[in-house]
């Protein structure tokens, strides 16, 4: 019922829809509301999330949610302030239909691209089937199977959601890396693409 204008984060949302499964619909509804009224990030963008093996490694000693909980609580965010199409890559990289909420995690998790982890070819597929793309957003733990792509014509961001960098940005050749998540990357971006 406080949901509208809480500060409560979609993670926090995944996290109170895996303790509480029978609630899961209402939880999405209250993390939907909340999200209501954030400012948009202009642009076309896709969000690529890594469901390799190691993504499903916790967060922490301490924690029941895992990297692609993470990945999804950022995916479930930027889906609701921009212009986006979802993928998920493995071995392969197919695209996820146009869920919101707790439902596009419950997509991100059925993986049907396998457990290995080909950024390059993810990309290659991402940038063919959307060449429109302004701005690519890739949520990884950073093990890559084969080479960090380049990048040609499109904004480039590899969010590291494992634990062991400090929360940072650097840049990685073309890419900036962020290590680390939180909503709150995004109003990073949206300073950096203001001043850039």
């Amino acid at each position: 019922d406080g949901s509208k204008g809480s500060k409560a984060l979609p993670f926090r949302y995944v996290a109170a829809a895996r303790f509480a499964p029978s609630y899961a619909a209402e939880v999405s509804d209250a993390m939907l509301l909340a999200l209501e009224g954030h400012e948009k990030l202009p642009g076309r963008t896709a969000i690529v999330i890594d469901v390799s093996g190691s993504m499903e490694a916790e967060l922490s000693g301490k924690s029941k949610m895992n990297r692609i909980d993470a990945a999804s609580a950022l995916a479930i965010y930027l889906r609701e302030i921009t212009e986006c199409r979802v993928f998920q890559f493995g071995a392969t990289c197919r695209e996820i239909s146009a869920h919101r909420g707790i439902g596009l995690v419950d997509a991100i998790h059925d993986n049907q691209v396998g457990h290995r982890t080909n950024i390059g070819g993810a990309l290659a597929h991402v940038v063919k089937v959307f060449p429109s793309v302004e701005r690519i957003f890739i949520i990884t733990d950073m093990q890559s199977a084969d080479a960090m792509p380049h990048r040609t014509g499109f904004r480039g961001y590899y969010i590291n959601v494992a634990p062991y960098e400090p929360a940072m940005p650097t840049k990685g050749g073309q890419w900036t890396i962020i290590s680390g998540f939180s909503e709150r990357i995004i109003d990073w971006v949206r300073i950096e693409e203001a001043v850039l």
